[in-house]
């Protein structure tokens, strides 16, 4: 077990990304790109994210963790998203079958990021890292039955006090 003062580095081996559709809940993972939180026109979506085979301890004390997006698409306007955590130890990846990721249990803890412009292509910096995700990372590790090499899923969706049609690629 690790304890206070513990440092590493842990980067997931693989990840599954999927899209859920919020008008009718199908779920697409074939998609070359994440739009978040919305699809091309007017489809507002969940973006699932499976980090596999974390390499973090039990015991280990999350002092700051992010998701690192890359610009596909140059992006324009604000938009607010929330990020939260599949609340298990063992997170499944997603499969393209309806409500897979809607329909899973939330961690209590969430963080929303609020993204500036994306403009431009290839740009992999700190506009495009999220907000800092340690506390929902810390909830689901410090949960009984976490060890190092399992599997955690997140969520991003826009945020409820956003009400615009903003998207990042």
């Amino acid at each position: 077990d690790c304890r206070k003062g513990c440092s590493f580095e842990a980067d997931a081996v693989s990840s599954v990304t999927v899209e859920e559709n919020l008008n009718n809940h199908t779920v697409y993972g074939t998609s070359s790109d994440l739009e978040l939180p919305r699809a091309d026109g007017p489809i507002e979506q969940i973006v699932g994210i499976t980090l596999s085979n974390l390499n973090v301890p039990k015991g280990a004390e999350v002092t700051s963790a992010y998701l690192q997006f890359i610009v596909k698409e140059t992006t324009s306007g604000p938009v607010n998203l929330n990020i939260y955590g599949e609340d298990v130890v063992n997170s499944p990846d997603f499969e393209t079958t309806d409500y897979n990721v809607s329909n899973r249990k939330a961690t209590s803890a969430s963080v929303d990021w609020n993204p500036p412009a994306w403009e431009r292509v290839g740009d992999d910096g700190e506009a495009q890292q999220t907000s800092d995700i340690s506390p929902i990372i810390q909830e689901i590790i410090d949960k009984q039955g976490w060890v190092s090499g399992n599997s955690i899923s997140i969520m991003i969706e826009r945020s409820a006090s956003d009400g615009g049609t903003n998207t990042r690629n």
